[in-house]
């Protein structure tokens, strides 16, 4: 298949695709007062001057981009920076950060279609495209750099799935090759993949994740949650996905015999799955609060579910010992620099393929603890909790590797700048 096909392909199918897109509104999983942005329509106005365009497809990445944008506009305050994502969840933390600043704009990003795709690009003309991570949308790239956009893709990834399937398709993607710039990749074997994609020049960084700043905290409701769990012991599941609440939840029902007045918290990645989280805590005989309903932490209270979003911050604050989620199921776990920069002794599961680099150098500075099932779960947990030296050696050894890499900023601006520089 070439582009062109799949252009074709991508009109005929706008039925199917427009029906996939309202199935995913009445789930839940997609903005129904700005749908229309998915079909590249928007009802805001474009502002004067250069547009720089980033693309994040997730809440992590979303993240991850506003120091890198914070840099920018020190030497180039005249520019504008659209900020697309794909998610509910990434364009409510990207609203958060922008919030009072008229040159950062938010739309979701358009289905990959061809009309929508021009549609979206005739409306906001970026001339610089920084995509984030791993997406790899044939129309959008070969779109964009037809336009006259530069395209660079950053911390970017590429699962061995998606290298082997785009491998069968070498027409399509030597259209998306030649369209990008330039490729910074995550890993060795991330810019080994891209190169034998024949993607031009490829370079090797650390993660922009380590740049990012601590997550806020919400000095109110951090100090109302202390008070309300008072002198317990403490753990944070964070990120949880795919049924892992199941196996946490087994865990402290096994762990709370050994750790008197244990209070285990779980904040789902997703909160619509509250009600799985609270049926195997019924299931399991255990007694629960959701955040969401302003429920109180009370003595026998066994799982406080925050069923919120934008609080990791407070709750890292809160829990010295922290177990990472996506990383028992095929998610393939979520990023540890978070929990790292507030101090957090981390535990993670073996499925972490997205972050391999990240928990590769923790487990070398033996700043991370990474568990193959339940059983090493429960007795690695019960040695963190029961020994506070053991936690702050950790906690600190994964501060300081975090902190040793945040000057990875100043290299990707450094690649970046001879883009931006023709833009004055």
């Amino acid at each position: 298949m070439n582009i062109y096909l799949y252009r074709i392909l991508s009109i005929l199918l706008l039925p199917v695709i427009i029906l996939l897109i309202v199935i995913r509104v009445v789930k839940g999983k997609e903005d129904k007062q700005r749908i229309f942005e998915r079909f590249g329509i928007s009802g805001m106005k474009r502002p004067k001057g250069n547009i720089i365009w980033f693309h994040c497809a997730s809440v992590g990445e979303a993240n991850s981009i506003f120091p890198l944008i914070e840099e920018i506009e020190k030497k180039y305050h005249f520019l504008n920076f659209l900020i697309t994502t794909g998610t509910v969840s990434s364009a409510k933390t990207v609203h958060r950060k922008i919030e009072n600043k008229p040159n950062l704009i938010h739309q979701y990003i358009p289905i990959d279609c061809y009309l929508c795709v021009k549609l979206f690009l005739m409306k906001w003309q970026p001339k610089l495209a920084i995509y984030i991570e791993s997406e790899l949308w044939p129309n959008l790239i070969n779109s964009t750099s037809n336009s006259g956009c530069d395209i660079l893709l950053i911390n970017a990834r590429i699962s061995d799935t998606s290298f082997e399937r785009w491998q069968k398709f070498p027409a399509l993607i030597n259209s998306i090759a030649q369209s990008v710039n330039q490729v910074i990749a995550q890993t060795d074997d991330d810019k080994s993949k891209f190169e034998k994609l024949h993607f031009r020049n490829v370079l090797l960084f650390d993660s922009l994740k380590y740049a990012a700043k601590k997550l806020p905290n919400n000095a109110r409701e951090f100090g109302n949650l202390i008070k309300n769990i008072g002198n317990r012991k403490v753990f944070l599941a964070a990120s949880t996905s795919d049924n892992e609440e199941e196996v946490l939840i087994k865990t402290h029902k096994n762990l709370q015999n050994d750790i008197n007045n244990l209070l285990t918290i779980i904040a789902p990645r997703h909160p619509e799955r509250l009600e799985d989280i609270i049926k195997s805590c019924k299931y399991n005989g255990l007694r629960y609060a959701v955040r969401s309903k302003n429920d109180e932490i009370k003595e026998n209270t066994s799982i406080y579910i925050c069923d919120t979003l934008g609080e990791l911050g407070i709750l890292y604050r809160i829990c010295s010992t922290v177990f990472i989620g996506g990383s028992v199921n095929s998610r393939g776990g979520q990023n540890p620099i978070e929990p790292a920069n507030l101090s957090c002794a981390i535990i993670s599961g073996n499925k972490v393929k997205n972050f391999k680099s990240v928990y590769d150098e923790f487990l070398k500075k033996k700043a991370a603890i990474i568990v193959s099932n339940q059983n090493e779960l429960e007795r690695e947990l019960l040695i963190l909790l029961s020994d506070s030296n053991l936690r702050k050696k950790i906690s600190n050894n994964a501060k300081e590797l975090v902190e040793s890499k945040r000057n990875v900023i100043e290299k990707y601006l450094a690649e970046i700048e001879p883009y931006l520089k023709p833009l004055n």
